[in-house]
């Protein structure tokens, strides 16, 4: 028995969209398993804790931690599973999961909060001098079952297929147009709600709030898990089934694991408002380890969240026009039956023929993606609860000009920084301060964080307050300024998040950078590395300020050094860091290094990506559960892409990836690789983003290669450029009205630029990439099948090098990783033939493609050698496939051939 599906942002299969599919409700079984191992695993963490009320508490965020993590972390293929493992250093999204889920520990082991609030830059001196010592062995030795909790939440479920699956196809509804929202979002965002709509009525200091709000978090991230079930047992008994009985029945399933360590009236408690959570029968006040709790009460506020988190009606309102003439049927029906729940209505959807729920299905999909977010129809809430709630946003500023910084592991120590702020210390800040849930996080990455949070009353208050927290995690390493807005939740969330990043474009407006520091006395020397602040120790002969030194100890500690250390241990690194630590350029560029000596350095290439249009598309959620589904999706898709990347290299190209990638988070991504992967790397990522994110967006990537021993920042800032001229290419032929049709051919854009004979500067970028360049058609858009005449085609490019002729998209993009992997020969001689044909061009009046031909012609008649008359008459054929109206791009192929060869 299946059940359909919807997908605003569509999945692919065998490179098609799939908009509306159907999902067998057994492959969510995998779900209550996968909770209930965590709960065992949690038995020895719970022995430890003496209250019910704490212990709950645990369980709702291991909860959340299971829900969250399994999409949120990136995919591993095996070749680094025992790496991460043995790393000893937690990655800043493992270090909030571990912090959230020790916190209640904390409380009463002083031993084990002492070890989570050092700060950044303490970890850092800890690193760089024992690995030891860092906080995961000791808290693994401190906290008893940590370490197995730890492998099966932040390891083990990274590689679950099944598991990612179920949480993101598993629909909450099964109607046409409600089945576009997801389950495991729902219960996430129901949860978040609930928990806000209850600290607003009473303050959760004293122990019945405790107990009450803990057992309201775990029945609403419940409350609804027994849907597949119930929808199986529909069909089998041809009548509807309520859920909710089903979810109280997998929730004790669940608690049988620790049933030692709950008592049966906290699990009768939360089984009692989940199953009666439709009906209004009065639960009463029970009490739960003699605290008197109200149940009523409980069972009100998650219903109140239900209702809020679907935004049923916004999506009724939305989708009942599409299904109804889609089906054929009248909009008031139509309307009526979205609205309603019961057996008739089970019975009126169960008639319809599944190919047209699946029509329908599929057009309501569409229109929420395209259509509703231009769309304003007559909303109706009908939710008086909503006026407590408000969305929260977090805004990191001048992030570029922070990590600008002129030595590379300052550099990296900085990127790190930012990621550190992103993914642990602001979301702590959030819930520390505000005291809410961790699934109260609606999206962290890019800098960005938004939250669901109580109404705030003053915002440069709280903001004041989170910088406080968000100090004490950074210890001597000041963070840039952090932009705070916020604004009451509506039922149209569409209008609620365009509210909010209005206000927080319009702070950000107001409030002043950081700038120079002032040196009051006008004798302090700047810092070497930042340029900055003033420098007040001298390292080496470098003069450098505190900031920098302590980011350095970041990079080198945090990032490279604990990296490398774990790959050293599992042999896909022959040095040690110690013999590394001073080469490392060197080493990233794809030489082997031996120990006392340094060979020769190929080139390296810097590699920034950044997604298209990404901003109006985390806006046009339709709902809060498609915002926390698309912001899990656009993480995912990214780093889906890395994780494809790593399985498809070994030994020390596979740790140079893992440890040359030095941010990804959303859709934004920093890497250092060698030149001869950048291209091929390129691809095999952008092909992922696009694929996971259903065709719906891409990656634009800028790539700039040269020597190691070239200036960092002059690197990063060419590739910046040239990733800024990919997107402005895809913006000025886009045209908004055929959106759907630009986002589902193109799967990436891609401009690159190489130099071993001078630093590659940005002003390159406009000089050799110009618009009148003869020779470059850059930026190169890689096509799924339709071209479009103002973005040049990049396999014609790559067919040089390798076969693109034949197969599936995904085939053909491992073709090309493969064939520019082995192509370096190839790639030799077509630098060399690019060359000739170029310094035969230059010597004819005209430069344009009548001159190429002939310099071809000539070259081909007089070659002997067989492959250098393929390439030249491809170079010919290139000019002729245009229609004679420009020239082939012969400075692009010359790029690329020294990209493949690395040197």
């Amino acid at each position: 028995m299946r059940i359909i599906s919807g997908y605003v942002v569509p999945l692919m299969r065998d490179d098609r969209q799939i908009w509306a599919d159907t999902v067998d409700p057994e492959s969510f079984e995998v779900v209550p398993r996968f909770l209930s191992k965590v709960f065992e695993s949690s038995s020895k963490l719970l022995s430890q804790l003496d209250g019910t009320s704490e212990r709950l508490n645990m369980l709702a965020d291991l909860i959340v931690a299971s829900l969250r993590a399994p999409i949120t972390l990136t995919p591993l293929p095996g070749s680094l599973r025992e790496v991460i493992r043995k790393k000893t250093l937690l990655d800043p999204d493992e270090q909030f999961w571990i912090w959230e889920i020790l916190r209640e520990y904390a409380e009463t082991h002083r031993e084990v909060d002492e070890v989570l609030k050092v700060p950044i830059d303490s970890l850092a001196e800890i690193a760089g001098q024992s690995f030891e010592r860092m906080p995961l062995k000791i808290l693994a030795n401190m906290v008893p079952g940590l370490a197995d909790l730890y492998d099966l939440l932040l390891i083990d479920s990274r590689e679950d297929e099944s598991l990612r699956s179920a949480l993101l196809k598993m629909p909450a509804d099964t109607r046409p147009g409600l089945n576009t929202s997801k389950l495991i979002p729902h219960l996430l965002s129901t949860s978040a709600l609930a928990s806000i709509l209850y600290l607003s009525s009473r303050a959760a200091s004293d122990e019945r709030a405790k107990m009450e709000l803990s057992i309201l978090r775990i029945s609403s991230l419940l409350h609804d898990i027994g849907k597949p079930r119930a929808w199986g047992a529909s069909v089998r008994e041809g009548t509807g089934v309520p859920h909710a009985p089903q979810s109280a029945f997998i929730t004790r399933e669940i608690f049988s694991q620790v049933q030692e360590f709950i008592s049966e009236d906290a699990i009768d408690a939360i089984c009692s408002i989940i199953r009666e959570h439709h009906r209004r029968k009065s639960l009463g006040t029970r009490n739960v380890a003699g605290i008197p709790v109200d149940l009523d009460k409980l069972k009100s506020l998650l219903t109140s969240a239900d209702r809020l988190s679907s935004s049923v009606d916004r999506l009724v309102a939305g989708v009942s026009k599409t299904v109804a003439e889609t089906l054929g049927e009248d909009l008031e029906t139509i309307k009526e039956m979205l609205e309603r729940t019961g057996d008739d209505v089970w019975k009126f959807w169960s008639s319809k023929p599944n190919d047209l729920l699946l029509r329908a299905t599929e057009e309501a999909a569409k229109y929420l993606l395209w259509k509703a977010p231009l769309d304003r129809w007559s909303i109706e809430t009908g939710l008086s609860d909503q006026s407590k709630v408000s969305v929260l946003m977090s805004d990191i500023r001048g992030i570029q000009g922070y990590i600008r910084r002129e030595d590379l592991k300052t550099m990296i120590g900085a990127s790190y920084f930012i990621n550190f702020l992103t993914l642990y210390a602001i979301p702590r800040s959030f819930l520390e301060l505000l005291r809410i849930p961790p699934e109260c996080i609606i999206y962290a990455g890019g800098g960005i964080v938004l939250a669901f949070a109580p109404i705030i009353q003053s915002e440069e208050k709280l903001g004041s307050e989170m910088v406080k927290i968000i100090r004490r995690l950074c210890g001597k390493i000041t963070p840039p300024r952090i932009t705070f807005a916020s604004t009451p939740l509506t039922i149209d969330w569409i209008l609620t998040s365009r509210t909010i990043g209005a206000k927080l474009a319009a702070r950000k407006t107001i409030a002043p950078l950081e700038g120079l520091e002032h040196r009051s006395l006008g004798i302090e020397v700047p810092c070497e590395r930042c340029g900055r602040k003033s420098a007040v120790r001298a390292i080496e002969g470098e003069y450098i300020c505190d900031e920098c030194y302590y980011l350095g100890k970041v990079g080198d500690a945090l990032h490279f050094g604990a990296k490398v250390r774990a790959c050293h241990e599992e042999k896909l690194v022959k040095l040690e860091w110690d013999a590394l630590r001073e080469h490392v350029l060197e080493w990233l560029s794809g030489r082997e290094l031996k120990a006392g000596s340094v060979a020769e350095a190929a080139n390296v290439a810097f590699i920034k990506a950044d997604g298209n249009m990404m901003g109006a598309f985390l806006a046009g959620a339709a709902s809060p559960s498609d915002a926390i589904l698309r912001s899990l999706r656009v993480d995912y898709a990214l780093k889906k892409g890395i994780s494809e990347l790593y399985s498809k290299l070994s030994g020390e190209d596979l740790a140079r990836a893992y440890v040359g990638t030095l941010y990804a988070g959303g859709d934004d991504m920093l890497a250092i690789w060698p030149a001869k992967l950048a291209i091929q790397a390129a691809l095999m990522l952008s092909y992922w983003f696009w694929r996971e994110l259903g065709g719906v967006r891409q990656l634009s990537i800028g790539i700039a290669a040269g020597k190691p021993k070239y200036n960092v920042w002059a690197m990063l800032d060419t590739a910046g450029e040239l990733l800024d001229r990919s997107k402005k290419a895809f913006r000025d032929v886009a045209d908004p009205s055929k959106l759907d049709e630009f986002n589902s051919e193109i799967f990436a854009l891609l401009a690159f630029l190489y130099s071993d004979t001078h630093v590659p500067l940005p002003s390159w970028v406009s000089e050799v990439l110009r618009p009148d360049q003869p020779y470059s058609w850059q930026p190169l858009a890689f096509y799924k099948k339709f071209k479009y005449d103002k973005l040049a085609d990049g396999w014609a490019l790559v067919s040089f090098l390798t076969d693109v002729s034949n197969g599936s998209l995904k085939e053909r993009v491992e073709k090309v990783f493969q064939g520019l992997s082995d192509a370096a020969e190839t790639a030799r001689r077509l630098r060399e033939v690019t060359r000739d044909v170029y310094e035969t061009t230059a010597m004819l009046a005209n430069k344009g493609e009548e001159a190429i031909i002939m310099s071809c012609y000539s070259a081909y008649k007089a070659s002997r050698d067989v492959l250098a008359q393929y390439l030249y008459k491809k170079i010919c054929n290139m000019c002729l496939t245009s229609g004679l109206s420009r020239p082939a791009p012969i400075l692009d192929l010359f790029l690329l051939s020294k990209f493949i060869m690395g040197e």
